[in-house]
Formats: C-alpha cells, sequence, structure tokens
C-alpha cells in the first residue's frame, strides 16, 4: 500500500530539482588579429606596430645548437686525447680541438684511422655555428605586425613579467616577477 502511494504521489506531482544556473559566460579574451608589416608603408588608424621574435628562427637555432653541441660534448668531452677535452667548450671549443688533435697516434684512445673524431669535431662545429647565426638572425631581423590597438591594451592588462635583482644574505641573481 505504501509503495502505491509512493507511485501516486510521483506520478502526480511535479518533481522539483534544485535549478544549478549556469554563471554567465565571460566574455573571452580578444584574439590578437595580427597582419604582417612592411618597414616604411603608413600605419592605419586604430593600429600599432608589434615587434617579435621570429619563433622558427628561435627554434630551429636553439636546436641545431644544443644537438651538435650534446652530439660533440657527449662524444668526445670526456675523451682521453689531447685536445679533446675542448669540445665542451661551446662555438669555439669544436674548431680548437680540431686544431690541438693529435694525428700522429697510431695506437691507443686516440688512434683514428678512419677519421671517426675529425668528422665529430666538424659536424659539431658546423651545427654550432650554423644554429648560432639563426639565433643571431632571429634576434637582430624580428617580426613586424600590425595589431589593433584595443586588442593589445587587454593583453597587455592580462599578461606582464620583470627581471628584477634578488639579493640575500649569501646569494644573489635575478627573479623573474610575472602575471600571466
Amino acid at each position: 500500500m505504501i509503495l502505491i502511494t509512493m507511485l501516486a504521489t510521483l506520478l502526480v506531482t511535479k518533481p522539483s530539482f534544485a535549478q544549478w544556473e549556469d554563471p554567465p559566460p565571460s566574455k573571452p579574451a580578444p584574439e590578437k588579429v595580427r597582419f604582417p608589416y612592411k618597414s616604411g608603408a603608413p600605419v592605419p588608424r586604430g593600429y600599432h606596430v608589434e615587434s617579435r621574435v621570429r619563433p622558427g628562427l628561435l627554434v630551429t637555432g636553439i636546436l641545431m645548437t644544443g644537438v651538435a653541441y650534446a652530439w660533440g660534448a657527449l662524444t668526445l668531452g670526456s675523451s682521453k686525447c689531447s685536445g679533446d677535452h675542448w669540445m665542451l667548450l661551446p662555438f669555439a671549443g669544436p674548431f680548437m680541438a680540431a686544431d690541438r688533435a693529435d694525428g700522429n697516434a697510431s695506437s691507443g684512445p686516440c688512434d683514428d684511422p678512419e677519421g671517426i673524431r675529425g668528422a665529430i669535431r666538424t659536424e659539431s662545429g658546423l651545427g654550432q655555428t650554423v644554429g648560432g647565426i639563426l639565433l643571431l638572425f632571429s634576434a637582430s631581423y624580428p617580426r613586424q605586425d600590425l595589431v589593433p590597438d584595443d586588442t593589445s591594451a587587454h593583453a597587455d592588462a592580462q599578461r606582464r613579467w620583470t627581471v628584477v635583482p634578488a639579493l640575500g644574505p649569501s646569494s644573489a641573481g635575478f627573479s623573474m616577477i610575472g602575471r600571466f
């Protein structure tokens, strides 16, 4: 009997559930619409020019330099041959190691009849040089874009970072403070 009463009550009455209201959607940050800018061209009203590092050159330069350095430092940097310890010095190290290499070794750990050590020095040096040139180009030739004034102001209000000196009783250095 109780079961029938409960079923009748459920069928006759309208169930009431707590109404959860979704919060009003927040406005998404407006996207920065960027247009390429040619140097010397007039800047349209409502826009300004922003410069930024070219990410393709930067990433490629970092990867080339890092891989070439790691290749030379890990293979020859811990060698017992005279001059190979120069491989631990970035950029100039492979060339100094090649200059100080003992080409007359006929036996022992420095024997290199196939020229593998010389090839590693050359590849490491060239890779680090090309990677370094790409890094210099990424910093020297920034990309310039036209950006609407209102989106830049909104983005600057949200993201900001600063490098500040940090001094302690037994240490000193720099810290980065940011708001993202």
